[in-house]
């Protein structure tokens, strides 16, 4: 009986769906590189090659991305990016690493619905459902099947959100689960953290409206905001320190934002940020939807639920015209890249609303063959198209190809046999070395270049650009348009774009420099040089980045006044043999923000450790005087 308990209990039924979904990998040895994927591999390395060597350096990248310098962790998920390292560190290859981090995500994205299903009232076995219907569906699996970061934030959301409907349903607000969830959340997928913040203020003012102690949900609320901002100073410190100091490459925006908004599709599978929704989901939300709009069996906590996840899939989709609003406020189309990842906060409240409203309206019919069939269905729909996806994945490893995409990445090896062997190395460093990603997201950009890179930026010249017409020949050729040409001149247009330049002065010269980590994140670089002159030194510079060449001190206004468009210096060389030293010059108030993060972090894991022991000794005691 025991056992049988135990293998229908939801954890055991998600962590065998977590297990399924990688059996694919697991069979066909194959290492997922999607578009970003060596994007996310060098932040991996870069944080393994610190733990391993015990050589610290927060701001500056001195292992990872060439070796280059630049500022990229900080920024971007940085405890996550330092727990990725050192699973990397003990999984020893890119393959296990991935087996790993790959069944912990399905994990925790079920963990996560299951309990923001049961926290917003659903029943047992819709609980589970919603969960596996998570896992295998939506921005979950993509990081299986294409590397896309967001599927993190997607699992870690119904966390945060999990506070939201507790605030909704008028309890008291617990400082310390939503404090920890949303620090999380920013210290992985700050974009993800900043929609779960927009997603908990309708819920927090219904909770509000309801509640005849508004304030003090307010005052618990505003210490949750304090903890999390103490839990995250690390992050914001770091923001401060590079942004206000100087101006940096934006990440890589679409031409057409409306083009990677959500749609409503029946064929397509919805996986990720692509637009195309699918059969499964685009039923599951419209029918949820409708229900909460007509039904009278509907609670009124479902219908704030779903009215606010609801609201982020109207944001995603192509309803609104995207690409008109990009054009008014072209700052979004950097930062948030493709309105489809307002589905982040859509699928996880729609999926959750969806397994409370078939609780709503199956009270009496729980058994039912037809509830029960119809879910198992979608299930194995939704599960059959992630598993399909990550077969054909080991198909293209077993193919001369190798890798699905190999957008923005330049090989540094004779054939692709050799990149697959880089990949399934036990030196994750081959796979680095073999394959460098052109992408010049962070970089920092000198003043007097700011504004022309700007314009230079693909969406920026694809607005400038008109298709042109063939001119008319006789009575039968011309006057058609000639798309071909229009092509050719976005490609030229976007030639001297900063990806491309990142290619030109990182990644092609890097081999002509030595270059070697010396103690407190010391980046040296070494080379010979044929005569005394001006060359330019394959590493980039921030204001905060200080230097010494050949044993002397390089003078801010020099180091500053010689970098390219993308921040790559260039220094005087001397004949012969040349040593230039970097390292970055983090302060005072940044070294304090890291300390007061680490701090503020063992405090709450002390916290949450008492508070898990009060609440069981609590239980114990009242199932003691039940018994008495």
């Amino acid at each position: 009986m025991a056992k049988r308990r135990f293998t229908s209990s939801p954890i055991f039924i998600i962590t065998v769906c977590a297990l399924i979904l990688m059996l694919p990998q697991l069979f066909n040895h194959n290492v997922v590189v999607g578009v970003d994927g060596m994007f996310h591999m060098n932040r991996f390395y870069d944080a393994m090659q610190q733990i391993r060597h015990a050589n610290f350096s927060y701001m500056q990248m001195n292992y990872g991305f060439e070796q280059s310098g630049r500022v990229v962790t900080a920024l971007y998920g940085p405890l996550f990016t330092y727990v990725a390292g050192f699973l990397l560190l003990i999984t020893h290859s890119w393959l296990r690493f991935q087996l790993v981090i790959g069944f912990l995500l399905e994990l925790i994205a079920g963990i996560g619905m299951l309990k923001l299903s049961e926290k917003i009232g659903a029943h047992r076995p819709w609980i589970v459902i919603a969960s596996l219907i998570y896992m295998v569906s939506g921005i979950v699996p993509a990081w299986l099947s294409s590397s896309q970061f967001s599927s993190w934030g997607a699992a870690l959301v119904p966390f945060v959100l999990m506070s939201g409907v507790a605030m909704a349903k008028k309890e008291r607000v617990a400082v310390l689960p939503l404090a920890v969830s949303m620090a999380l959340l920013v210290q992985t997928h700050m974009l993800s953290a900043v929609l779960a913040a927009l997603a908990l203020i309708p819920l927090a003012i219904y909770g509000m409206w309801q509640n005849k102690h508004w304030q003090t949900m307010l005052v618990r609320i505003a210490a949750a905001a304090a903890l999390c901002l103490l839990l995250t100073m690390n992050v914001w410190g770091a923001m401060l320190n590079v942004y206000g100091h100087n101006q940096l490459v934006s990440p890589f925006g679409p031409i057409a934002s409306s083009t990677n908004s959500s749609m409503i599709s029946y064929a397509e599978y919805g996986v990720g940020t692509t637009a195309a929704m699918g059969l499964i989901l685009s039923g599951l939300f419209l029918a949820q939807i409708c229900f909460v709009l007509f039904s009278k069996e509907r609670s009124r906590l479902n219908l704030i639920v779903t009215l606010d996840g609801a609201f982020f899939l109207l944001l995603s989709s192509n309803l609104l015209p995207w690409t008109k609003i990009i054009a008014h406020w072209p700052a979004l189309v950097s930062y948030l890249q493709f309105p489809s990842r307002f589905r982040v906060i859509s699928g996880a409240l729609l999926i959750a609303g969806a397994a409370l409203s078939v609780s709503e309206l199956n009270r009496e019919a729980t058994a039912r063959t037809a509830w029960r069939v119809v879910p198992a269905v979608a299930i194995a729909m939704l599960g059959w198209q992630t598993l399909g996806a990550s077969m054909t994945l080991g198909d293209t490893w077993q193919s001369p190809s190798v890798i699905p995409d190999p957008t923005g990445v330049m090989f540094r090896a004779k054939n692709m046999k050799q990149i697959k062997n880089a990949l399934a190395s036990n030196n994750p460093g081959d796979a680095i070395q073999a394959i460098g990603k052109a992408s010049a997201d962070y970089l920092p950009l000198p003043d007097k270049y700011a504004a022309r890179v700007h314009k230079e930026t693909a969406y920026n010249v694809y607005q400038t650009l008109s298709t042109p017409i063939n001119p008319l020949k006789g009575k039968t050729m011309g006057g058609g348009m000639n798309t071909d040409k229009m092509q050719q001149k976005l490609a030229k247009a976007t030639s001297k774009s900063t990806d491309s330049l990142y290619r030109q002065q990182i990644l092609i010269p890097d081999n002509k420099v030595q270059k070697t980590v010396l103690r407190h994140g010391i980046l040296q670089l070494t080379w010979t040089g044929n005569k005394a002159k001006w060359v330019q030194i394959p590493a980039v510079a921030y204001q905060a980045t200080r230097a010494t060449l050949n044993g002397k001190q390089v003078s801010q206004s020099s180091l500053m006044g010689h970098r390219s468009k993308i921040g790559v210096i260039s220094v005087q060389q001397r004949r012969g043999n040349n040593t230039l030293t970097m390292a970055y010059h983090t302060g005072f108030m940044l070294r304090l923000g890291l300390t007061i993060t680490w701090l503020s972090w063992i405090l709450a894991i002390v916290l949450m450790v008492l508070r898990r022991l009060f609440q069981r000794q609590r239980r114990t005691g009242a199932h003691s005087q039940l018994n008495s």
